[in-house]
């Protein structure tokens, strides 16, 4: 039964993150990346200051990631495919 938890929280990230490129909310993006963080911490089985470490670690990582990875992209792609033709 503890395995579940864990997976559940990619799954829901993971929804998190396609449902924010059609809302476009940062709320939806924060919850995601702390969603993943919580995973990647319960994952490690580590003493409570590593698991901070891990989590506040992860946190960063997963937030450059998204907002440099996954943003940029997006923003990229609707601009220059969806608003190709529109107009001004």
């Amino acid at each position: 039964m503890g395995w579940i938890l864990p997976e559940w929280l990619v799954a829901f990230a993971l929804t998190l993150f396609v449902v924010d490129i059609f809302v476009s909310t940062e709320v939806l993006s924060w919850c995601g990346v702390v969603s993943l963080s919580m995973w990647l911490t319960w994952r490690v089985h580590a003493n409570w200051k590593w698991d901070a470490l891990v989590f506040v670690g992860s946190f960063v990582l997963f937030a450059f990631a998204y907002y440099w990875g996954v943003r940029a992209t997006i923003g990229r792609l609707v601009k220059n495919w969806v608003q190709k033709g529109a107009p001004k």
